[in-house]
This record gives C-alpha cells, sequence and structure tokens, in this order.
C-alpha cells in the first residue's frame, strides 16, 4: 500500500501541500504550480530568535530571573512596546542559561488560525532536535479547529520529550483566537514535565494565570523589571561610546522610567549629534532638551533616523516598511536598488530599531514601532508609491511560492488584475490549508464590482463559499466566472477547469453523483489542452479522479470506480494532497467490504485511520469512509462492540462535512448492526433515516441496492417472508457488481426456507455456489441456504458438505458473523459438522463457543472482585477500541509494562481471561 506523504495543508476534496505543487521554477509574475525558491522561506523567519546587535547590554539579574522562571512550567515575560521583552529573552537564550534546547515563534495577527499557529508550533519543536520519529509530534498536522485527538496527540508527544524544551512565544498578545487560547490553556492546567513555556506579551492572555501564581507554576517578568537601571542604561550608553556622567544617566532614566526604546533613542540622538558637531557637546545640555521635549516616539524616530539619512536610503526604508520581513532580493524589487544587502547590513548594524532574524544575514525585520512609523510617513509622503509598493511585493511574494501573503498586498495596492490571475492559476490547493481561515477572511476584502468584473475573483469567493459549504453561492459564482471567460480574449482553459470543478464540488455536496461524474469529465477534458506548468495539474487530476470514482462507486459502477479512485490516489500520493488519500483508500476500503475481501479492505482502511490518528485528523470527513470499512469488517468478523466504535468514529468523523452518500450508508451500516443485533424498530428507523439524507429524491444505484438488502433482512427478522419474496421476485443480475444481487439473491433464499420452499431455496442460491467465488460474502450465506435447505429435505451428507464449503470460505477472512444467526438448526448443524468432520475444527469451536456465550440464561453479572483503580478505569475505556499496548501506553502517557500490568489486575478483578471478554463484562457490569 503507498505511503501516504506529510503535508499541512488540502483542497477540495483533499489536502495540498503548504507551498504549490510542481517544479517550483518561477515564470513571470504569477506562478502556476511552480515557484521559485526564495533564498529562505519566509516561515522560517518566524521561527527563530532575532540576532542580538553588539551594542546589545546583557543584564545579568534578568538572565538570572528567565533561569529560574523557566524551571517552572510557564514564566510570563509582560512589559509595553520597546519594553524590551524580546531582546532580554533573545540575550537569554545566546547567554546558554536556558535547561535545554530553544523553540521561537514570532506571532503576528495571522496566527489567530488555529492550524496556522499550531503548524508552526509543532515545526519549531521539531526543529529542536528532541522529537523523535516514534513520537507523536513527529507526524501531528493540524487541519482547520485542532480536534480532541489532535489535542490528544500533542500532549502526548509533549509527555513523551525526552529532554527540556523552552518554547517562547513571542507577541502573544497579537493571538486572541479562542480555540488557540483554550489550546493554549489545557498545555497550561496539565504542563508536560519537559515543555517550558515562554510567553511574551504586552498584556496578560486570556489564560488561567491565577490558577498557575495560587500553585507556584509560573514565573512573572513585568515592565518593572524590564525597566532599564541607572547602572544598565549606563551599560548602553558606554557601548555608543558616550562618556555621561551618573548624574545626566539618572535624569535620562528617571525620564524615561528606564523605558528601553526611549534610552535607544537617547543614545541614537546623543551619538549623532556628537558625530557631527565641531566641539564635544554638553551631554547634560542634550539631556535637558531630551527630558523637556514633548515630542512623540514617531516624531523621534523621523528625528534620530531619518533626518540625517539620504534621500535614496531614507527612500529605501520607507518603500521596504510595507513588509513584514525583507531581504536584499525583495528589497530590490521594492526599490529598485541592488545594494540592498548592504544597505540592511548598514541599518542593523548601527541602527538599534533594524535586526536579523532567520540563519545567516538574509532576512532583516524593522522594530515594530519603526515599521508602524516609516508606514505612516510613506502614507504622508507619497501616497501614490503606498499601492506601488505593494504591488511589487505581492509579485515577488507570488513568484517566492508565497500565495497568500501576495493575495494580502495585492489587495492593499489593490490591483485586481493581478489577484485575477492569481486566483486562476495558485490559489486553488491553498483554499483549505492550514492558512485557509486568513485566505478566505482575504478574499471577504475583495470589492463586490471587482469580483463582478473579474472571472478569477469570482472563482476566489466560490472557492470561499466552499469552505462555509454555500452550494448556491458557490454555483451562482462558477456561473458568473463562466460567463465572463466567454467574453475574454485569452485563454480561458485554466479558468474553465476550475469553473468545472467548483460544479463538481457542488455537486458532490448535493449528492448529485451523475453530475459530479459529469462535471469531473469536463474538466478532465479542458485539463488536457491547458500547457504544462500553467495551472496544478496533477492536483487537479487528484481531485477529478477521487471525486469521479466515489461518485462511480455510489452509482454501483464498482470497476470504474475502482480504476478511478486508484489513479486518484496515485495522483494524490503525487501532489501531496494527503487527504485526498484518505478519501480514496476509504473508498477504496468499502469497495473491497462489497467484495468479501475484508482484509484487503481493513489494510486499505487501517492506512488511512493510522495517518487521521498520527495527526489528528479523525474529525476530518474524509476519515469516515475509512472507519465505516473498518466497521464493517469487524462486523462481518464477529465483532460488534469493536464495530460499533469503528462506526461511531466514521459518525463523528462525517459531523464534520455531511456527504449524503456516506450519511445514507452509515444508516444502512446501523441498520444491519441493529437487524443482527434483533433491534427491529431502531433498525427501521435507520432505514428511514437512510431514505431521508435525500430528502425524498432517489437515492443512488448501489445505496438503492443496499437499502433493499437490509429492508429484506429486517422482513425476515420481523417474520414477513412474503413481503421478502414479493420484492425480489424476478431478480436480474444487473449493472451492480458489489455483490448487490448475489445478496438479494440470498435474502430470496433465505425467504423461501421460512416459507417451507426447500427446493426453491436451492434453486435461486444455485448460482452462487462455486468453488472460487467472485464474493466470498454472499457465497458464504448461499452455502449455508444450502446446508440447511438440504437438511431440511433429509439430505444429512449434502448438508454437511454445504456446511463445510460454507465454512472453509469463511474461513480464510475469520468471516464468523453468518453463523451468528439466532437459527437454533443451524447451531445443531455446527455442532455435528464439530463431531463428525475433522476440518475447520478450532474456527467451528470459536463460533460454538460465541453462540453459547450470546445464548447463555443473562444472570446479573457478579462484581468485580475489588474495586477498579482510577488508571485501571481509564485502560478500560480504550479496551473496545482495539487499540495496541504501545498506543495504549501513549494515550495514558505510560509504559509498555505498566499497561501490561493494569490488564492483569483487570482480567483478575473482572475474572476473564482476554480482552475481548474483558469489554463483554465490563459492559455487562455497567462499567463501558
Amino acid at each position: 500500500m503507498p505511503a501516504i506523504a506529510a503535508t499541512t495543508s488540502n483542497a477540495i476534496g483533499g489536502s495540498a501541500a503548504a507551498g504549490p505543487v510542481g517544479d517550483r521554477s518561477g515564470r513571470g509574475e504569477i506562478e502556476g504550480p511552480g515557484v521559485a525558491e526564495a533564498a529562505e522561506p519566509l516561515v522560517e523567519t518566524k521561527l527563530v530568535p532575532p540576532r542580538l546587535q553588539e551594542r546589545v547590554v546583557l543584564r545579568p539579574r534578568l538572565l538570572e530571573r528567565l533561569t529560574r522562571g523557566t524551571a517552572r512550567p510557564v514564566t510570563i515575560v509582560s512589559g509595553g512596546a520597546g519594553a524590551g521583552k524580546t531582546v532580554a529573552v533573545a540575550s537569554w537564550v545566546k547567554s546558554g542559561h536556558p535547561p535545554g534546547p530553544v523553540a521561537w515563534v514570532s506571532l503576528d495577527s495571522f496566527d489567530n488560525q488555529p492550524a496556522r499557529f499550531w503548524s508552526h508550533v509543532l515545526a519549531v519543536l521539531r526543529s529542536t532536535g528532541t522529537v523523535p520519529e516514534d513520537n507523536p509530534l513527529a507526524d501531528l498536522v493540524p487541519l482547520q479547529r485542532p480536534s480532541e485527538v489532535f489535542s490528544t496527540r500533542l500532549a502526548s508527544g509533549l509527555a513523551q520529550l525526552r529532554q527540556p524544551v523552552v518554547l517562547v512565544l513571542d507577541d502573544l498578545h497579537l493571538v486572541n483566537d479562542r480555540s488557540v487560547l483554550q489550546q493554549l490553556a489545557t498545555l497550561l492546567q496539565h504542563p508536560s514535565s519537559m515543555l517550558r513555556l515562554v510567553l511574551l506579551t504586552r498584556v496578560d492572555p486570556l489564560l488561567p494565570l491565577l490558577r498557575l501564581r495560587l500553585d507556584a507554576r509560573s514565573g512573572e517578568i513585568r515592565g518593572n523589571d524590564l525597566a532599564f537601571t541607572s547602572e544598565e542604561a549606563g551599560l548602553l550608553f558606554a557601548k555608543s561610546g558616550l562618556a555621561m556622567t551618573r548624574t545626566e544617566i539618572d535624569r535620562l532614566v528617571e525620564r524615561t522610567e528606564g523605558w528601553a526604546a526611549g534610552l535607544r533613542l537617547a543614545a541614537l540622538s546623543f551619538e549623532r549629534k556628537a558625530a557631527t558637531a565641531s566641539d564635544p557637546p554638553e551631554f547634560s545640555d542634550l539631556v535637558d532638551q531630551f527630558v523637556g521635549a514633548e515630542q512623540t516616539i514617531s516624531d523621534y524616530l523621523l528625528e534620530e533616523v531619518l533626518s540625517e539619512m539620504s534621500d535614496a536610503d531614507r527612500d529605501f526604508l520607507l518603500r521596504t516598511s510595507v513588509v513584514d520581513d525583507v531581504c536584499a532580493d525583495l528589497a530590490q524589487a521594492l526599490t529598485g536598488r541592488a545594494d540592498g544587502q548592504r544597505v540592511l547590513e548598514s541599518l542593523e548594524r548601527s541602527n538599534a530599531f533594524v535586526a536579523v532574524v532567520g540563519t545567516g544575514r538574509v532576512w532583516f525585520r524593522y522594530h515594530q514601532l519603526f515599521r508602524e512609523t516609516l508606514r505612516h510617513e510613506l502614507r504622508l509622503r507619497a501616497p501614490g508609491l503606498v499601492s506601488v509598493t505593494h504591488r511589487a511585493a505581492a509579485a515577488w511574494l507570488s513568484r517566492h511560492g508565497e500565495p497568500i501573503e501576495a493575495l494580502r498586498h495585492a489587495i492593499e495596492g489593490q490591483d485586481w488584475a493581478f489577484i485575477d490571475r492569481l486566483a486562476i492559476r495558485s490559489l486553488l490547493p491553498h483554499i483549505l490549508g492550514p492558512d485557509r481561515a486568513t485566505l478566505c477572511a482575504l478574499l471577504g476584502q475583495l470589492p463586490e464590482d471587482q469580483v463582478q468584473a473579474h472571472a478569477g475573483l469570482s472563482l476566489a469567493l466560490a472557492l470561499r463559499d466552499f469552505h462555509v459549504r454555500d452550494v448556491q453561492g458557490m454555483c451562482g459564482r462558477a456561473a458568473s466566472a463562466a460567463r465572463l471567460a466567454a467574453r475574454a480574449e485569452a485563454d480561458t482553459a485554466p479558468i474553465l477547469v476550475i469553473v468545472r470543478l467548483v460544479e463538481m464540488a457542488a455537486a458532490r455536496l448535493r449528492g448529485d453523483s451523475e453530475a459530479v461524474i459529469a462535471a469531473a469529465t469536463d474538466a478532465e477534458t479542458v485539463l488536457a489542452d491547458i500547457p504544462a506548468g500553467v495551472v496544478p495539474a496533477v492536483a487537479y487530476q487528484g481531485l477529478i479522479f477521487g471525486n469521479r470514482g466515489a461518485s462511480l462507486l455510489w452509482s454501483g459502477d464498482l470497476v470504474g470506480a475502482e480504476r478511478e479512485l486508484t489513479a486518484g490516489l496515485q495522483a494524490a500520493l503525487a501532489a501531496r494532497l494527503d487527504l485526498s488519500q484518505m478519501g480514496a483508500l476509504g473508498h477504496l476500503a468499502l469497495i473491497a467490504v462489497g467484495r468479501g475481501e475484508l482484509r484487503v479492505a481493513y489494510e486499505r482502511a487501517r492506512v488511512a485511520t493510522d495517518v487521521a490518528e498520527r495527526r489528528g485528523w479523525t474529525a476530518e470527513s474524509l476519515a469516515a469512509t475509512a472507519y465505516l470499512a473498518l466497521a464493517m469488517c469487524h462486523f462481518e468478523w464477529g465483532n460488534p462492540a469493536e464495530a460499533k466504535v469503528h462506526l461511531d468514529q466514521a459518525t463523528d468523523a462525517h459531523r464534520a462535512d455531511r456527504e449524503l452518500p456516506v450519511a445514507a450508508a452509515l444508516q444502512v451500516a446501523r441498520a444491519r448492526f441493529h437487524v443482527a443485533a434483533g433491534e427491529t424498530a431502531a433498525a427501521q428507523a435507520a432505514i428511514t433515516a437512510a431514505r431521508a439524507c435525500y430528502g425524498g429524491r432517489p437515492l443512488p444505484a448501489l445505496l438503492r441496492r443496499l437499502v433493499a438488502v437490509e429492508e429484506a433482512d429486517l422482513d425476515l427478522a420481523m417474520g414477513h417472508p412474503e413481503r421478502v419474496r414479493e420484492r425480489f421476485h424476478g431478480l436480474d443480475v444487473g449493472d451492480i457488481d458489489m455483490g448487490s444481487t448475489d445478496r438479494e439473491r440470498v435474502r430470496l433464499a433465505r425467504a423461501e426456507l421460512a416459507l417451507d420452499q426447500p427446493w426453491d431455496a436451492l434453486a435461486v442460491v444455485g448460482p452462487l455456489l462455486s468453488d472460487d467465488p467472485s464474493n466470498p460474502g454472499p457465497a458464504v450465506e448461499a452455502w449455508l441456504v444450502t446446508a440447511l435447505a438440504a437438511d431440511r429435505l433429509l439430505a444429512d451428507d449434502r448438508a454437511l458438505d454445504a456446511l463445510s464449503a460454507a465454512l472453509q470460505l469463511a474461513a480464510s477472512e475469520t468471516r464468523r458473523r453468518p453463523f451468528l444467526t439466532a437459527d437454533p438448526r443451524l447451531h445443531e448443524l455446527l455442532a455435528r459438522h464439530a463431531g463428525l468432520v475433522g476440518t475447520q475444527h478450532d474456527f467451528v469451536a470459536e463460533i460454538l463457543l460465541d453462540v453459547a456465550q450470546r445464548q447463555a440464561p443473562r444472570m446479573p453479572p457478579a462484581p468485580p472482585t475489588e474495586p477498579l483503580t482510577d488508571r485501571e478505569r481509564a485502560v478500560l475505556r480504550y479496551l473496545p477500541t482495539l487499540v495496541s499496548n504501545a498506543e495504549l501506553a501513549e494515550h495514558l502517557h505510560i509504559s509498555v509494562n505498566t499497561v501490561k500490568a493494569h490488564l492483569k489486575s483487570l482480567y483478575r478483578k473482572l475474572g476473564v481471561p482476554s480482552r475481548r471478554q474483558a469489554v463483554q463484562r465490563a459492559r455487562e457490569l455497567g462499567l463501558l
């Protein structure tokens, strides 16, 4: 089975890699599937501490406070803008005092999206080298809002860290998303013994800090602690070559209240004036001027930093301030200057408000106060340059694989034509990625008059409508885009292929399988005419094949479905569409279940669900079919408790994004489970619910057949075989190859047997009897009907031969369910077989033991010999899920040996020898 590759985002019906798919070679202003590599990905500038300048003053008292604080789970560093929080913590990191590797994340307002926030946190934790391959953090990938499984695996991974790790979250005040803060609060309430959180913020975040203080589990450094003392200020001025007296320094510290930014500005001002004065300055006069001024910080920045620069360098600063981080190549795109590296390094050496970020001296960042001042000055001095510069930034970012950042700047620059092209060639694989909420928020800023004039903008909003499942909006936007494309003179194929993909997605949300197939086929035709490199063709193919394959499945064309889904799986692997891979595997697993290939089905489904569980994706809707396949495998194996667990998991996953065929299939499965348990009223309700999924419209062909089979089983269970005879009289083979017709034939034969017509029953199932049946599921049942009919006709040898054939066929897949019926005559035949026939003895014995346990009088179970401990109860809750001991240990943050000890104690207290019987006894006792 192909492995599923790692990725962090998704597309329609699947996930996509964080960057566009393709060869990553730059081709012009707007990139399609390929983008040029930047010197260093922009995201990496967020995941390293800022580089310290040579003039930074190391303050031992703060270093000691931080070292003491990180002996506890959480350290809060809180202070206003320019208080020196980042410099203080970065100095501590550089000093070597942290208790372990440091993972640093510089946050911004766009980290209010949970998937983006946790993607950055996980990436930086892995970059420390402390996360081995067997740690849950190694595979965890957040999508949309993290689920409970994501939270569990996150906590488990942190608990398994083998050495202390410091996680610094800089500018945490910019994050106010409730989901992110709740997740952080959970980490604080149940901290890992190895994780040390250092939170840098202007204001206290909405976290349970009071409880941390009361429990003495937090350290705090506040604004007063960050304020410079006179001694520290003296070191700062000395590093600038300023020989000032203690009195002068004291006055400055008093005037600025030790504010780091104010003191740095004073140092810059005095240094400049000392450098330009003909005579050594009187620092007392300069101090008097500084402390007596009423200028704002913006005024000081403009006067002390910009006023002495050349016009060219000032222009350089103003233009490059529109981006958060800048490198020489980006600076050249914004300014036209080829000497950006020299200018940036010079500014970094001489200016306290410019810092290096990332590795090497490639990326630079202006202090937030400085950047805001520059942007304001740009708007005042040259308002016409604002849009021009943003447009240049958008073009550069698009060429370097940052379409969402490019979109943000293009909106600022009101470059609607650029956004039109960007939407057509780059945005589709990102619409449901970790930044999907950010992207949708940006798309919401597009003015309606421009949307109505540009096909790409209309499609962008169609994708946003898909995000919120607005089918009507999607279809309207797609139709508008198609009309605009028809009037355009340029090549319309890249537009039309997205139009068809949107129509395909809308049809799938409506449950219209025929429309999905038609739209997918049209999209494939259009895609074939688009030159290579214009659009992410492989990603589109993965979506086309996967969606068409799923629809062919529900339409009943299993051969075509398997072909399409297999092709979709391969394309999804190539394009790194992880969720599409999960969806394809889940549907392929259902095909295998229907064909009676339980082990194949289980392996396919297990690959998909393993990825879902490792990465915290069990709440993603595309995991539903895989869990449904697991449920059906366990049902056929005669494991009802495990089957119900997986069916509930499928239902939980499907709640995220209800797809009509899957919703109906889940109800059909529930009906089957209820019939097997003798719960006829619940089975009838489930069948009614399956039909109701389509609101009165006909069910797709396959679901129609499956519902008919379940209704027949219900009629037989309720003693109405004549209804089954009426329903299935005159069976034809039809076009369904999933064994539905075979299953219907078996139900008709069982009805004939119930109506005391054994010869008719034998005639009905005769075509299904073969040494090598195409579908072993109905074949097993057909042989059982044959055995019972022969027994009714007193043909004992034929009955035993038929039963032997059924057992041999069933044993290869451990298919026990057909033998666990309420028919006592079948059980008598099994007992006779065990005594007379030597083959399949263990399999028969296992079935008879299960039958005996199910038929035994229900006596009130004896309570446990001793009360279960809390930990034993925790272990017990996981037993029905079939997780391994190693996985159970991971979930409970204990060792495998401890799990085994708890299991041994559980079995002893419950009076059972095995896990399966422990689950059964616990259910009887009401413990599960």
